[in-house]
């Protein structure tokens, strides 16, 4: 006698499903599969491009909400979708509670992109092949990294599965931005399968795609005032230094310590005088540019291009005061001080030191 998995209804003249499901409940029961199945895909789709860590956590939830309503479905062996409900409840509550241990830590997204494994045909040092351990491995397994550099590969870090078996490597280009950060606990990284390509005939071998995230520790914000100020008035090259490492954070703090500074921020400094000593220098014209630069600084410019260029072009004619001088201007202004020109900002000063350097050397 027929027996819906579904509604436990039975008789003799029961029509029964290749679902395994009365006529009613199939048509109920595959709407809501095809539903939510569709909805998954959308979210999953949706985590390629999560932006910080709050907004991965709330897709997370969004999955396992959807996949279990699923998962009552698979329970009765009723057939749902792949991979099934159960498996993306695992994967994602571990997601969730990962990214959330990250979020009480006050760690934020710092990088993440796609990349490929690399060296996945060769076999590992005991002899098992790595082919095979990729075809074990599915969409969305975490892989970790071991530091293993060896000859000329000074940055070489190994990929293994959660159960220790390497599956490849970091591709040259990313081990050599983040091989430095791996033991630095201020930063954390989570690495996922992401495709699984090849196996076919006229591409035997398999490939492995991942997605890479670098997570990076929030500065505490308790104290993050009163150390900027301390550093702008007694350490100019860390404030500098730490505007680049941490330039979220420091902009936020300093949009709220210098709002006039902001405000005074003229952008036709660019226009008058910046862009014009640029195509003064591609076309070779150094006296109007030298004489343009002139203008920037005296009239206060708040590009530290202008008093950058200026200095290092004085300095290449030895005039090492008159250069000296232009550096400390800029620090005597107010723009220094604002973020998002840090990096211009550091090369001054570095050039200060150097210039001051010179003309010790030239007193002796």
């Amino acid at each position: 006698m027929e027996i819906c998995k579904w509604c436990n209804k039975s008789g003799i003249f029961l029509q029964i499903t290749s679902n395994g499901l009365c006529n009613r409940c199939n048509q109920a029961i595959v709407f809501n599969v095809n539903q939510k199945g569709q909805k998954l895909i959308d979210l999953f789709k949706e985590l390629e491009t999560y932006y910080d860590i709050e907004n991965a956590i709330s897709i997370f939830k969004d999955i396992l909400n959807n996949a279990k309503i699923l998962l009552q479905y698979e329970n009765k062996r009723i057939k749902t979708i792949d991979p099934p409900p159960s498996d993306i409840i695992r994967r994602y509550t571990y997601k969730k509670n990962y990214f959330m241990g990250l979020l009480n830590d006050n760690f934020k997204i710092y990088s993440g992109f796609y990349s490929r494994v690399a060296g996945i045909t060769h076999e590992n040092d005991d002899g098992s092949s790595r082919q095979d351990i990729i075809r074990t491995c599915s969409i969305g397994d975490q892989l970790f990294m071991q530091p293993s550099p060896f000859g000329k590969f000074k940055n070489a870090t190994k990929l293994f599965t959660k159960d220790g078996k390497q599956i490849g490597w970091l591709t040259e280009r990313v081990a050599g931005e983040f091989f430095n950060l791996l033991n630095d606990n201020k930063y954390k990284f989570y690495i996922e399968i992401t495709e699984i390509t090849g196996g076919y005939s006229d591409k035997p071998n398999l490939g492995c795609n991942i997605r890479f995230t670098c997570f990076k520790k929030k500065l505490n914000p308790e104290n993050l005032i009163a150390n900027i100020k301390e550093e702008i008035k007694t350490d100019k090259k860390t404030y500098l230094e730490r505007c680049k490492e941490y330039y979220s954070e420091y902009l936020e703090v300093a949009q709220k310590l210098f709002p006039e500074y902001y405000k005074s921020l003229n952008d036709n400094s660019y226009n008058l005088y910046i862009s014009k000593a640029i195509e003064f220098k591609k076309n070779q014209q150094f006296k109007e540019e030298k004489e343009i630069l002139e203008k920037a600084v005296v009239n206060d410019s708040d590009s530290p291009y202008a008093y950058e260029r200026l200095a290092t072009i004085l300095a290449e004619n030895k005039e090492y005061k008159e250069a000296y001088k232009i550096c400390k201007k800029w620090f005597d202004s107010i723009y220094w001080k604002i973020p998002n020109m840090a990096a211009t900002s550091l090369q001054i000063l570095l050039l200060m030191e150097e210039l001051d350097s010179k003309i010790k050397n030239q007193k002796q």
